[in-house]
C-alpha cells in the first residue's frame, strides 16, 4: 500500500468554480415526484428510456448504485462489478446510477461495451484475469505471504482463475503473437492506477510511491503561467489533466499485446507495449501528460445507437441503462435533491432544470466529459460551508486551474437556455440511490465507498433525510439503532457509530416504504447495501491460508493483506491501531494509489457481491443471515474501539 499523503489542505485550495446562475425562464415540465410515482406516471415519465426493452411495459427490476470517493470508489466498484458477474447477477441489471468515482467505474463498462462491438470480443472477457504469483517473488518459499499465494493459486477467487505466465500479466493463449491476450483489460488497469501518474507503475513487489513531481509541476503552473495565461481568455489544463487520466485508466480499451516484447519485463513503456482501440491525442498543452480516449468513440449518441442493437432479437441480453448523476448548484447542510443532474443515453435534467427526453441536445456530447462532471469534485459547488464556499469561489476567478466543474448550457423546449455549470455529483446525493428510487426499481443494489473512518454512515443518513422530506422511510434493521447515528447529520457529528473495521454483513438488507395510499399496500423497494467496510479480525484469523471455502475469506485478498504487512506501509491508524484499508480518504487515494490497492479493493468488493443471486422470479436474494451490526459511541477520527488480535464477535442474527 502507498504511504497516503496529507491532503486536505490542497483539496480545500483547489476545489473551486463559478456556481451557476438559473435564470428565471420556462423550463420543461416536471416528472412526477419520488412520493407520487405510480406504475402509470413511471411508464409515462420513463418512456424512452424503457423503449429499447422488448418488454416495455414491464417496470425494469434491479438497479445498481455506484457511489462516489474518487478512485477508491472506482476499484471497489469495479470489484462489485466483477462479483455480480461470477454471480451472474450482472447481466440482469436493469439500470446503473453512478456518481464520483463510481462513475470511473461504470465508464470502465460502458466504454468497453461499445469497443466490443466495434472489435468482437464479449463482454464476458473484460472480466478475465490471472493470480499474479510474481507479486510475491521475493519472499522465501516457506513465508507466511507465499503460503497465502499459494493459497491464492489453489483456491482462486473465481473458478478458472489461474497463474498468471510471468510478470506482463500476459497469456498468449497458444499463439505466437499473443493476439488473445486475454487478461489486457485487468493488465491494462493495474499498470495504470493512478489518474495523476501518466505513465505505467513498476511492479516488483515493493512500494510504488506518488507522483509528486507531476502534482508539483501541475500546481506550480496552475499559480503562475495558467493565471497570466487566464487574463487572455486561456483554460486551465489542469481540469483536464484529472479528466484524461479517468479516461486512460478507465476508459482505454486495449488492443493485445506482442508476446515478444513482454517476456520477463516489469515495467511497460506505454508507447511501445501498450496500444488501443480508442485512443485520442491529448491537446497540445497536455500532449506530454499521456494518452486519452478519442471523445469521438464514446458519445451519448453512439451509446444511445447501442442499445437499439441491443433490443435486436438476436441479441442475448439487454444492455443496463446508464444514469451518470452530476450537480447543478451549491451543496448545503441540508439534503438538496434538486440539484442531482442526470445524463442518460434518452435525455437529462434535473428537478431544478426540468427535463428533455432527447440524447440529441445533450449538454455534454462525450463520456469522458460527462464523467468529469459527475466527478469533479474540486469544485466550490461541493462546499458545504458558505463562507468557505464563497471564499474558494473568489479566489477561482483568478486561478482558473481550481475549477473542474463543466459549463455547459440546456435548451428546453421552449427554445430558451440554461446557464449551467456540473460538478461532483457527491454534492447533491453521492450514493446514486435516489436516481434508482424515482424509477421505480424493486431491488437496488447500493455499493458505499465513502470515507467513513468513525462510521458514521454519512451517505446513507444524507439520503434517508432527503426521503424523510418525501415521506419514504429507508430502514436497515440490522444497523442498531441507525435513526440515533444519524440524528443530527450532517451539520453535527453523531455520538453512536459503527466499527467498519468489524463489519459483521457482506450485504447489509434494507428497505425504502413509501406511504400508504387509499388502503392500498404501500410501495417497498428492496436495498442491498454493499458498503466498504470488512471484519479485519476475520481477515487476520485467515492470514495466510484459512481461506477461499465458502464463508472464508478471498484468498487473493489475504495476500493483499499480508502484502501490506510485508512492505511495512503506512497501514495502521496511529491511534486506534486498525489498518487504514479500507477506509483511504478520498483525494489521497485518487492522488496516490497503486497497483495494489487496485487488487485489494477488487477483491474486497468481489467477495462482498458474490453474496447475491436472482432468485427464479428475477429478484435478489442474499445467501447469509443478517448479524446486528450494534452500535458505538463515537471516538474522534478514529474507529470506535481499539483493534485488538481477539476472535471475531460472533453473529447475532436479525430476523
Amino acid at each position: 500500500m502507498p504511504r497516503i499523503q496529507p491532503f486536505s489542505g490542497f483539496f480545500f485550495t483547489l476545489a473551486v468554480s463559478i456556481t451557476a446562475s438559473l435564470q428565471a425562464q420556462e423550463i420543461p415540465a416536471p416528472r412526477n415526484s419520488i412520493e407520487k410515482i405510480t406504475p402509470a406516471s413511471l411508464a409515462e415519465d420513463y418512456k424512452l428510456e424503457r423503449s429499447y426493452r422488448p418488454d416495455k411495459e414491464k417496470q425494469p427490476t434491479i438497479g445498481l448504485a455506484l457511489s462516489g470517493g474518487g478512485t477508491k470508489a472506482a476499484m471497489f466498484a469495479h470489484g462489485v462489478l466483477h462479483g455480480l458477474h461470477d454471480a451472474g447477477v450482472l447481466e440482469q441489471v436493469d439500470a446503473i446510477s453512478s456518481v464520483s468515482g463510481g462513475s470511473y467505474a461504470a465508464y470502465w463498462y460502458f466504454t468497453k461495451m461499445l469497443e466490443s462491438k466495434r472489435h468482437n470480443f464479449t463482454l464476458s472477457q473484460i472480466f478475465d484475469d490471472c493470480i499474479p504469483t510474481y507479486w510475491t517473488k521475493d519472499d522465501k518459499p516457506d513465508s507466511r505471504l507465499q503460503q497465502a499465494m499459494q493459497a491464492a493459486k489453489l483456491k482462486p477467487p473465481v473458478k478458472g482463475m489461474s497463474e498468471c505466465d510471468g510478470p506482463a500479466h500476459f497469456r498468449a493463449m497458444g499463439n505466437l503473437l499473443g493476439t488473445d491476450d486475454p487478461y489486457r483489460w485487468q493488465a491494462h488497469i493495474v499498470r495504470w492506477p493512478d489518474v495523476i501518474q501518466p505513465t505505467p507503475v513498476y511492479l516488483n513487489g515493493g512500494l510504488q510511491g506518488a507522483p509528486e513531481q507531476q502534482m508539483r509541476r501541475g500546481v506550480l503552473n496552475a499559480l503562475t503561467k495558467e493565471v497570466a495565461l487566464h487574463a487572455f481568455g486561456s483554460a486551465s489544463a489542469v481540469p483536464r489533466i484529472y479528466q484524461y487520466g479517468i479516461e486512460r485508466t478507465w476508459g482505454l480499451s486495449p488492443k493485445p499485446r506482442d508476446v515478444t516484447k513482454l517476456s520477463g519485463q516489469f515495467e511497460h513503456d506505454e508507447t511501445e507495449h501498450w496500444k488501443y482501440t480508442n485512443a485520442g491525442t491529448p491537446d497540445t498543452d497536455v500532449a506530454k501528460r499521456g494518452i486519452r480516449v478519442d471523445p469521438g468513440t464514446t458519445t451519448w449518441s453512439q451509446l444511445h445507437d447501442l442499445y437499439s442493437t441491443a433490443a435486436a432479437p438476436a441479441a442475448l441480453k439487454i444492455m443496463p441503462l446508464w444514469i451518470v448523476n452530476s450537480t447543478n448548484g451549491n451543496k448545503s447542510w441540508e439534503p438538496n435533491t434538486q440539484n442531482i443532474f442526470e445524463m442518460t443515453p434518452f435525455g437529462y435534467g434535473s428537478i431544478r432544470n426540468g427535463y428533455i427526453n432527447d440524447f440529441a441536445s445533450m449538454p455534454i456530447k462525450d463520456l469522458g466529459t460527462s464523467v468529469r462532471a459527475s466527478a469533479g469534485f474540486a469544485d466550490a459547488q461541493g462546499i458545504e460551508n458558505k463562507v468557505e464556499q464563497t471564499v474558494v469561489d473568489k479566489f477561482s476567478n483568478g486561478i482558473p486551474a481550481l475549477r473542474w466543474g463543466v459549463d455547459a448550457t440546456m435548451q428546453s423546449s421552449q427554445g430558451t437556455v440554461q446557464e449551467l455549470h456540473l460538478s461532483d455529483g457527491g454534492g447533491s446525493e453521492n450514493l446514486g440511490l435516489y436516481s434508482l428510487l424515482k424509477r421505480g426499481f424493486d431491488d437496488i443494489i447500493v455499493v458505499d465507498t465513502a470515507a467513513d473512518v468513525e462510521g458514521d454512515m454519512s451517505d446513507i443518513c444524507t439520503v434517508r433525510k432527503a426521503l424523510q422530506k418525501e415521506n419514504i422511510t429507508l430502514e436497515f434493521d440490522a444497523l442498531q439503532h441507525l435513526k440515533d447515528v444519524c440524528e443530527g447529520q450532517p451539520q453535527h457529528k453523531p455520538k453512536r457509530v459503527y466499527n467498519l473495521s468489524a463489519w459483521k454483513n457482506p450485504v447489509v438488507k434494507g428497505t425504502a416504504t413509501w406511504p400508504a395510499v387509499d388502503g392500498a399496500a404501500p410501495r417497498i423497494a428492496h436495498i442491498w447495501l454493499i458498503k466498504a467496510a470488512w471484519d479485519e479480525r476475520a481477515i487476520a484469523q485467515g492470514y495466510p491460508d484459512k481461506c477461499g471455502e465458502k464463508n472464508q475469506v478471498n484468498c487473493f485478498l489475504e495476500v493483499f493483506y499480508g502484502h501490506n504487512t510485508k512492505v511495512r506501509a503506512k497501514i495502521r491508524g496511529k491511534k486506534d491501531g486498525w489498518m487504514i484499508f479500507p477506509q483511504l480518504g478520498t483525494v489521497a487515494s485518487t492522488y496516490n494509489s497503486s497497483s495494489y490497492l487496485f487488487w485489494g479493493y477488487r477483491e474486497l468488493g468481489r467477495m462482498l457481491a458474490s453474496h447475491l443471486s436472482v432468485n427464479t422470479v428475477g429478484h435478489l436474494e442474499l445467501d447469509t443471515p443478517q448479524c446486528l451490526q450494534v452500535d458505538l459511541k463515537r471516538a474522534k477520527g478514529r474507529r470506535p474501539e481499539d483493534f485488538e488480535l481477539t476472535p471475531p464477535t460472533a453473529c447475532k442474527t436479525v430476523l
